[in-house]
């Protein structure tokens, strides 16, 4: 029987840490492909794929960054194994995981069938990860803007979260967000927030969303005025193993001051 050699270079939306994992986890592979895994990572210990139609061993198996496969597909001759190389790595400080794969023992009439199935692999991975990232903010901004719940911050934000809202003297980590989301619905105890759209770009998930609110508290200095106020927001959320590790905030200040008169647009 002729066999071929595969190697691939792949690169991944997530740190290597949450992609070895996700390859490695029975709950979690299950998950993005769709189909029953059941794995036992560590060297000498067995997996099972796509309800047993890909299975085998892990000839080598080093934590977080590499492992070593004999696997048999049930479409190859009986006895017939692939050896896979997977070897991973932090690409663009941990923003993305460069992912090399190396197979070989590839039946030669199994070849473009083996291609296509590592693609729609690799295509389900990134997808589950970034569903999963977009997810994290999507809870949040419920319960964090439109909910009003400070103490969420414990559940969503990373612990040592970098901070980057125009406020001055905002604290960094849990306790920034907590004193932002006071102080907005100090000023504006009703506002609600609505998503237009939502992008994502490696690990960083953006939103523009819009705000409605009432002017019923002072807002820097400004006494309330009671006025209906709509302004636009720009976020982008880092989310680090499913915790936002790092935020991004750009609300219309001058939008809000000109709706409460506290800028006169006419007379500068």
């Amino acid at each position: 029987m002729n066999t071929s050699i595969l190697t691939q270079c792949i690169f991944i939306p997530a740190a290597a840490a949450e992609v070895f994992r996700a390859l490695t986890d029975s709950t979690e592979h299950s998950r993005f492909t769709g189909a029953d895994s059941v794995i036992d990572p560590r060297e000498g210990g067995k997996f099972s794929y796509f309800v047993g139609l890909v299975s085998g061993v892990f000839e080598e198996f080093v934590e977080l960054s590499r492992m070593v496969q004999s696997l048999h597909d049930t479409e190859w001759p009986e006895g017939h194994n692939a050896r896979v190389e997977q070897t991973l790595e932090d690409y663009l400080d941990g923003k993305y995981t460069r992912v090399k794969v190396r197979e070989v023992g590839i039946p030669d009439n199994h070849l473009e069938t083996v291609i296509a199935g590592w693609s729609d692999y690799w295509s389900k991975l990134a997808h589950y990860l970034r569903e999963r990232r977009v997810a994290v903010v999507n809870r949040f901004v419920e319960q964090y803007k439109n909910q009003h719940d400070w103490d969420c911050v414990d559940e969503f934000i990373a612990t040592d979260c970098k901070i980057h809202i125009p406020i001055p003297g905002l604290p960094q980590g849990r306790e920034g967000m907590r004193v932002n989301g006071r102080a907005v619905c100090a000023a504006f105890p009703d506002v609600s927030v609505t998503r237009e759209f939502i992008a994502t770009e490696g690990d960083i998930v953006l939103e523009r969303a819009h705000a409605n609110a009432t002017h019923e508290g002072e807002l820097l200095g400004i006494p309330p005025t009671g006025r209906a106020v709509r302004w636009s927001e720009l976020h982008a959320y880092r989310v680090t193993d499913g915790m936002i590790s790092e935020v991004w905030s750009e609300p219309d200040l001058m939008g809000i001051m000109v709706q409460i008169g506290a800028l006169d647009m006419a007379n500068p």
